[in-house]
């Protein structure tokens, strides 16, 4: 009888976003185009009707190669073991309307993987994980390597795939 393993993703709680001033941050560039992006996503939330809008213009234009490298935005904030961090797939814009004022913001979500172990002590969470690409691998009972992850902060949430 084969084991049924969980797919899961992480997700990153809404990151605010601001202007970034040329003489002090090298990249500046980029981050002022992922604020321009995310600001103009709540914008155009708030304002169209929802036939017009289009939500997939956004994710393209975040998770071009050049803004997701020169932001730093291709891992998590968070080490699988050693130098070697969680994957990020997609760069979601979100963000709020306070007033007048737009607070952009971005979410990371992370590449799958596979949960093989887990368990939830007080306000830790304990994962034991391998990668989704060496699935193959692990239902044929062959090496796969498991990493072991504590989190304690609330910023990185766990979403099990269907």
């Amino acid at each position: 009888m084969e084991k049924e393993y969980k797919i899961i993703r992480f997700e990153t709680s809404p990151i605010a976003l601001s202007r970034k001033m040329k003489s002090f941050i090298p990249k500046s560039k980029y981050w002022n185009k992922l604020y321009k992006i995310s600001q103009a996503y709540v914008l155009s939330k708030k304002n169209l009707p929802e036939d017009q809008f289009n939500y997939d213009m956004f994710i393209t234009e975040m998770n071009t190669p050049k803004i997701r490298r020169n932001c730093g935005l291709n891992f998590l904030p968070k080490a699988l073991e050693g130098k070697k961090h969680i994957e990020t797939e997609l760069v979601m814009p979100c963000g709020l309307i306070i007033g007048k004022k737009v607070k952009a913001q971005y979410k990371l979500l992370s590449k799958k993987y596979i949960l093989i172990n887990y368990k939830r002590q007080q306000n830790k969470e304990k994962l034991q994980i391998a990668e989704f690409k060496r699935m193959d691998a692990l239902i044929n009972k062959k090496a796969v390597r498991f990493y072991d992850i504590e989190i304690t902060d609330s910023r990185l949430k766990i979403i099990e795939e269907k």
